[in-house]
């Protein structure tokens, strides 16, 4: 299983996806909340949760738990990624001259 999400910087709000096989679901945390609890796949095939980040914080962390179907034998695993917040563009000052 793989966790994927923004590369660059956000601004808005971002998805989290986690793909792989033989996962019955996955929790998506952030900062340590779970967000989203996914048992399903989508069209395209992924665990999906769109997220954002709160208002004044500059990073956070997403967290997928995957939990594998019963009959695979295998333990949980915990993904990590960490997200930043774009940061503000800077305004010009009013023209006073």
């Amino acid at each position: 299983a793989g966790l994927r999400g923004p590369r660059a910087c956000v601004s808005r709000a971002f998805t989290a996806e986690v793909a792989g096989r033989n996962i019955a679901r996955v929790d998506f945390l952030l900062n340590g909340r779970r967000v989203a609890r996914v048992t399903r796949r989508d069209r395209s095939g992924a665990f999906r949760a769109r997220m954002q980040l709160r208002r004044g914080s500059a990073t956070g962390g997403v967290t997928a738990r995957v939990v594998f179907r019963s009959a695979t034998n295998a333990r949980a695993r915990t993904l990590k990624l960490a997200v930043r917040r774009c940061a503000r563009a800077q305004q010009r000052p009013a023209f006073t001259g």
